[in-house]
Protein backbone atom coordinates (compact mmCIF):
# COMPACT_ATOMS: atom_id res chain seq x y z
CA UNK A 1 0.00 0.00 0.00
CA UNK A 2 1.48 3.19 -1.07
CA UNK A 3 1.82 6.04 1.48
CA UNK A 4 -0.66 9.30 1.49
CA UNK A 5 1.56 12.32 1.77
CA UNK A 6 -0.09 14.96 3.35
CA UNK A 7 1.58 18.62 3.92
CA UNK A 8 0.54 20.92 7.01
CA UNK A 9 -0.08 23.68 5.23
CA UNK A 10 -2.67 21.59 3.64
CA UNK A 11 -4.30 19.97 6.74
CA UNK A 12 -4.28 23.35 8.09
CA UNK A 13 -6.44 24.91 5.18
CA UNK A 14 -8.87 22.09 5.12
CA UNK A 15 -9.64 22.37 8.56
CA UNK A 16 -9.93 26.04 8.34
CA UNK A 17 -11.77 25.64 5.38
CA UNK A 18 -14.33 24.16 7.43
CA UNK A 19 -13.70 19.83 6.32
CA UNK A 20 -14.52 17.76 9.53
CA UNK A 21 -12.32 14.52 10.28
CA UNK A 22 -15.02 12.90 8.43
CA UNK A 23 -14.71 14.58 5.60
CA UNK A 24 -10.72 14.45 5.46
CA UNK A 25 -10.53 10.63 5.67
CA UNK A 26 -12.97 10.58 2.53
CA UNK A 27 -10.85 12.83 0.60
CA UNK A 28 -7.25 11.92 1.36
CA UNK A 29 -9.03 8.00 1.22
CA UNK A 30 -7.28 7.15 4.50
CA UNK A 31 -8.99 6.09 7.92
CA UNK A 32 -10.79 9.11 10.37
CA UNK A 33 -7.92 7.31 12.98
CA UNK A 34 -4.93 8.00 10.39
CA UNK A 35 -6.52 11.61 9.79
CA UNK A 36 -6.73 12.27 13.68
CA UNK A 37 -2.52 11.10 14.14
CA UNK A 38 -1.84 12.78 10.99
CA UNK A 39 -3.33 16.14 12.64
CA UNK A 40 -1.66 15.30 16.14
CA UNK A 41 1.57 14.52 14.52
CA UNK A 42 1.79 18.53 12.24
CA UNK A 43 1.14 20.19 15.91
CA UNK A 44 -2.86 20.97 14.55
CA UNK A 45 -4.62 19.19 17.68
CA UNK A 46 -7.58 20.62 18.99
CA UNK A 47 -8.32 22.62 15.28
CA UNK A 48 -11.73 21.92 14.56
CA UNK A 49 -13.32 22.99 11.28
CA UNK A 50 -15.86 26.19 12.04
CA UNK A 51 -18.06 27.23 9.65
CA UNK A 52 -20.00 30.46 10.11
CA UNK A 53 -23.30 30.72 8.31
CA UNK A 54 -22.99 34.47 8.60
CA UNK A 55 -21.06 37.25 8.04
CA UNK A 56 -20.14 40.54 10.39
CA UNK A 57 -20.17 43.58 8.43
CA UNK A 58 -18.68 46.46 10.64
CA UNK A 59 -20.81 49.34 9.86
CA UNK A 60 -19.73 51.53 12.65
CA UNK A 61 -17.42 53.58 11.16
CA UNK A 62 -19.71 54.67 8.19
CA UNK A 63 -20.45 57.90 7.74
CA UNK A 64 -24.44 58.99 7.08
CA UNK A 65 -24.74 60.07 3.75
CA UNK A 66 -27.75 63.04 3.46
Amino acid sequence: MEKVKLTVNGLKSDIESGLTRKELSNKYGISSSQIAKAINKAGLKGKRATMDKFELVDDSNVEEQD
